[in-house]
Formats: C-alpha cells, structure tokens, sequence
C-alpha cells in the first residue's frame, strides 16, 4: 500500500532527522485511514508519539498525534477514547496551540458526533473549522467544512440548506482539485437529490461516486454504508430496477467534470428563490 511505502521510506532515515519525518508520518497516517488500514495508521500515528516527547515543538506534535490516534479509536468504535483525545486536542489548540491544528480537531470531533446525531452540536463545530479555515485562507478546510455541514443540516431535515452547503463544498473542492472531498460533495448532492429532486440525476451521481470510490480505494464507515443503501432503496422505488441500473452505468461513465457539473445544475435549478 502507498501508505506502508511512506512508513518504510521514513523508517530509512529515522535515526537521523526525527522531527522532520512527522509531515510524511502525518501523510502515511491519513493515507492508511483512508484506506481503511487501522493498523498502519495506529503505527504511524504512534510514532508521531514518540516523537513528540522529545521534540522542540513538543504539544504540536502532540496534538497531531493524538488526534491521529482519536480517528482510530473512532473507526473502532471506542467512542470514550476518541472523545477524550479530541477534546485534549482541542484544549492544547485553544491555549494557543497551531490553529491549522485546531481547526482539524474540531472538524474531527464535529464528525464524532454527527456520527452518533448530535448534529446542532456538530453544526457549531463545523462552523467553528470554517472560520479558523476562513481567517488563514483554507480553501481545503473550507471545502471540507461546507460538506461536513451539509451532512449536518441533511441530519437535522434541512435539506435546502444540506443541497447549498454540498453545493459549496464541491465548488471550493473543484477549485483546489481535492478530489476527496469532491466524492463526499457528489454523494451529499445525491442523497438529498434522492429525497427532494430528480432521481435520475441522483442515479447518476450515486453512480460517479461510487466508481471514484472504486478508483480512489477509499474506506467507508457503517454509516455511510447504510445511507447507501437507503438512497439506492429511495432510487429504486422512483425509477424502477432497470432504470435505475441503467442510470447508475450512465454516472460511472461520467467523467468528473461531468458529473460536478451535473451536481451543479441541478443544485442550483432546485436552489429556493
């Protein structure tokens, strides 16, 4: 795996330039998460660890560390331990701490909790990230943060709001090329196209989104899953078996832009006004 790679390659100068391999331990850490690879990324995050105790800048290291490792906990389901490790993030970032950092630990933490529907809280969180992400000209935490409050309006039933917020993430996303969240921008639009709008275009980008999944060898979570299949079962009654499967192929031939596009005009025909 790429990630693994990353490992071995730091591995090689590990004894030399410690506190310069966080930034590829970082990387190697999220790539594995991605992926799916707990255990990597565990043994990634872990080194970040070891690190940090010696370092010069000691609490940022820290803080990645842990809120590296408070992903793996989340992704394992030990809800007290991701949580207490998101929250000592935060404190280290609110006393001063990198505010990149910050701004990441409570995005993080705001997907801890929209996981377990708590999504007025989750909301605040993602608004918080955005406007750290705003202050410094993070156009990738801008586009992550839009998404992530889509998914939380989409929660709370506001699906006008959940549509223009996918609809933001996916420009910010195209405008940087961050194709990661491009995916999560087209399955938003998708889902909530699948409640309150055209379902063959939702078809459509249901289908570009799982063949960039496919293709990026992304890991989904439990929850993802079953929104899946709630969408696909919403489709299926609308347009029928067949239909539906003809659609899906339609959006899997799609190229990219294509499809964000299509996700585009069809978010802001259905926008109020």
């Amino acid at each position: 795996m790429i990630a693994g790679a990353v490992h071995d390659q730091a591995q090689e100068v590990l004894d030399l330039e410690p506190e310069r391999l966080v930034d590829a331990l970082w990387g190697g850490s999220i790539l594995a998460l991605w992926q799916g690879d707990m255990d990597e990324g565990e043994q990634l995050a872990s080194r970040i660890l070891e690190i940090s105790r010696t370092a010069v800048e000691q609490e940022d290291m820290y803080s990645v560390a842990i809120h590296l490792l408070a992903i793996v906990a989340m992704r394992r389901g030990d809800r007290e331990q991701a949580l207490a490790w998101f929250e000592e993030s935060l404190a280290i970032g609110r006393r001063g701490g990198d505010q990149w950092l910050l701004s990441i630990a409570l995005n993080n933490l705001g997907n801890q909790l929209l996981g377990e529907g708590d999504y007025e809280r989750a909301a605040e969180l993602f608004e918080e990230s955005l406007a750290i992400g705003e202050a410094r000209g993070d156009l990738d935490r801008r586009a992550r943060a839009f998404n992530n409050l889509g998914w939380a309006m989409h929660g709370l039933g506001e699906l006008d709001r959940a549509r223009d917020f996918f609809r933001r993430g996916l420009e910010a996303a195209r405008e940087i090329g961050l194709v990661e969240a491009q995916l999560w921008s087209l399955f938003g639009l998708a889902v909530v196209e699948s409640q309150a709008g055209d379902a063959r275009a939702a078809a459509r980008l249901f289908g570009r989104m799982k063949e960039l999944v496919s293709r990026l060898r992304a890991a989904s979570e439990d929850g993802d899953d079953e929104l899946e299949r709630q969408t696909l079962a919403r489709l299926e009654a609308a347009l029928g078996p067949e239909l539906l499967a003809s659609e899906l192929a339609a959006g899997a031939a799609l190229s990219l832009e294509d499809a964000i596009q299509l996700a585009l005009e069809r978010s802001e025909s259905a926008t109020p006004g």
